[in-house]
């Protein structure tokens, strides 16, 4: 098994505007900007499915395998024998709002998964998390 994170602490933004943005997967662009576009058919929640395109990339698929309203979810992209998941996280300190992003990978292939996708991920967190944030800041 293999895992990353990346974590901020904010103090303008709340959990439901964090929220509202990671839910809305068709407007994941805004924020994801290494994705082309993004649909959801069906409620944000555990076991639905969704897909994206990663620009230059095929179109993918991922599953929602947790899923606490105004907290944390996680997804799951499979190829045979290795799972990626993107773990996203958030809770209140008394810093402020603490918003979390891990990728994990595992399984057999989990080392050819790793070197072709999730270490390019892990590598754009940070700008992800700091247009997560932006997009939130205009959330009701």
């Amino acid at each position: 098994m293999w895992i990353k994170s990346h974590s901020v602490v904010v103090s303008d933004v709340l959990p439901h505007q964090i929220w509202r943005v990671w839910s809305d997967i068709d407007n994941r662009p805004t924020w994801d900007l290494d994705t082309e576009w993004a649909e959801l058919k069906g409620p944000f929640k555990k076991g639905v499915v969704f897909r994206f395109k990663p620009k230059g990339g095929p179109k993918l698929s991922m599953t929602i395998t947790e899923c606490t309203v105004n907290q944390s979810f996680a997804d799951c992209f499979k190829i045979p024998f290795a799972r990626m998941y993107g773990i996203h996280e958030m809770h209140m300190t008394e810093e402020g709002l603490k918003i979390s992003t891990s990728i994990k990978v595992e399984g057999l292939l989990g080392w050819l998964l790793r070197k072709i996708v999730a270490e390019k991920v892990v590598a754009e967190i940070p700008a992800q998390t700091a247009m997560l944030i932006q997009v939130a800041k205009c959330q009701p």
